[in-house]
């Protein structure tokens, strides 16, 4: 018996140690690099504080995700962390590139839904142009204040200001925006699933007017609770009104209303605006009409992504989205189906409208060229002297239906399955920015060629 207990002894001491051994302190995080950014907010990307204890096999893996972390932030360019461990104590350097956050960019954009719809139509009419003052990471807290004043074919007037941290773990955010438009051109109905336009050159023939009240909660480093508040107010000129008496509703000139919305999202992505690897799952449900009762409308919308690599080079993305509405028969100008924010590739230059509409994504990427970064030596600061190019080939195929009960007559692509396929070059750059060109076809084998300025999903 003696030689028993002996034995279990030694060897819980011999695990312990060995536990011990593969433990690691985190004495020290050096940041360098942050002119403008907070310490703080830097701090609250990590997976882990100073003091913590962490495995040591694990070490590679929470490093990988603090970078990815700190990217997504959006506010550097480049991350860069080493680690040394003595005696069992981590010490971890973070190396910063911050981007620009001062951006005064004058406005000139096209007015449609997307760049080939609006290189299809041709029309030069449907341009915007004005001052675009945008002040991010204001006072290096991550917070956001920006001005627009936008005319041409859409004029905008507006202001928004943004806090993500109100409080000392900043899991608390607020934000508030407000907005004024008028337009003399505007969509007021869709035949042949496109949109038809009415033009007053003498007058104006549309006001919206809005008012939005946001608040966050970040429960970790991950999940995202969101409750929005908006008051809008919708005005457009008697011919609207005759020419389309749905487009507010019973002919009515006049639409008021607020929107509540909350919305939950579980972000994993590797790299937000170009993910290779992760998933990301967002789910809100919105009522138009609350206090208000000239419209009444309901709506439960998911998104859910997922991205996995298959090689080294060849991965797999996938997409799920799809939205739920009340049987109500939608004023004209809320309903919103696909070829707005979701769409079928292929589809570009149509819209199908409905209350209720299921969509599919799927993408296989080739890395034709892997993330290489150079130097820009004839540009002296350090936010765009140093940049980076990818390249990836792809392959897609997009499934989807929509349902709609009350305007399909003139609309044929409603309550029937609709498909594209096709294959494409993706240019990925830093500050955001990726340049698509895909050649698509459809289910009636339309074929074309299509430009986009962001990932497809």
């Amino acid at each position: 018996m003696r030689k028993l207990l002996f034995a279990i002894l030694i060897s819980r001491f011999i695990f312990t140690f060995s536990q011990e051994r593969n433990n690691i302190i985190v004495s020290n995080i050096n940041i360098s690099g942050n002119k403008v950014t907070k310490e703080k907010i830097i701090l609250r990307e990590l997976l882990f504080n100073v003091g913590d204890t962490i495995l040591l096999s694990d070490l590679d893996s929470i490093t990988i995700l603090n970078k990815e972390n700190l990217v997504n932030t959006s506010l550097f360019n480049f991350v860069t962390i080493n680690n040394t461990i003595i005696a069992g104590n981590l010490n971890v350097k973070i190396n910063l590139v911050e981007r620009w956050y001062i951006w005064p960019i004058p406005i000139l954009e096209h007015a449609d839904r997307n760049l080939s719809s609006f290189f299809h139509n041709g029309d030069w009419s449907r341009i915007n142009y004005g001052m675009f003052l945008a002040v991010e990471n204001f006072r290096g807290r991550k917070e956001s204040l920006k001005f627009k004043i936008r005319v041409g074919y859409k004029e905008q007037y507006g202001v928004a200001y943004d806090i993500p941290g109100i409080d000392k773990n900043q899991k608390h955010g607020i934000g508030i925006e407000t907005s004024y438009f008028r337009q003399k051109e505007l969509p007021y109905q869709t035949i042949n699933n496109q949109l038809d336009y009415y033009r007053d050159f003498s007058n104006y023939s549309k006001f919206h007017y809005r008012l939005t009240f946001r608040y966050r909660y970040r429960s970790n480093l991950y999940n995202y609770h969101r409750v929005y508040i908006q008051y809008n107010n919708t005005i457009v000129s008697d011919s609207v009104a005759i020419k389309n008496p749905n487009y507010l509703g019973d002919g009515k000139r006049e639409l008021q209303y607020l929107k509540l919305q909350y919305s939950y999202t579980l972000d994993r992505r590797d790299i937000q605006y170009y993910p290779l690897s992760g998933y990301y799952l967002n789910a809100s449900l919105s009522n138009r009409g609350l206090f208000f009762r000239e419209t009444n409308i309901t709506e439960l919308e998911t998104n859910l992504r997922w991205y996995q690599p298959i090689f080294k080079r060849l991965f797999f993305g996938q997409k799920i989205a799809g939205k739920l509405a009340n049987d109500y028969n939608q004023e004209y100008f809320l309903i919103e189906g696909l070829g707005y924010a979701n769409n079928i590739r292929g589809y570009e230059y149509y819209v199908i409208d409905g209350n209720n509409y299921l969509l599919l994504n799927q993408n296989l990427k080739f890395t034709l060229l892997p993330k290489k970064i150079f130097n820009v030596p004839f540009i002296p600061w350090s936010q765009f002297n140093k940049s980076f190019i990818a390249i990836y080939l792809n392959a897609y195929f997009d499934l989807a239906y929509v349902d709609n009960k009350y305007t399909y007559e003139t609309n044929f692509m409603t309550n029937s399955w609709q498909y594209g396929y096709g294959f494409g070059i993706d240019f990925v750059t830093y500050y955001d920015m990726v340049f698509r060109l895909e050649y698509s076809l459809t289910k009636y084998n339309q074929k074309g060629l299509y430009v986009h300025m962001s990932a497809a999903f």
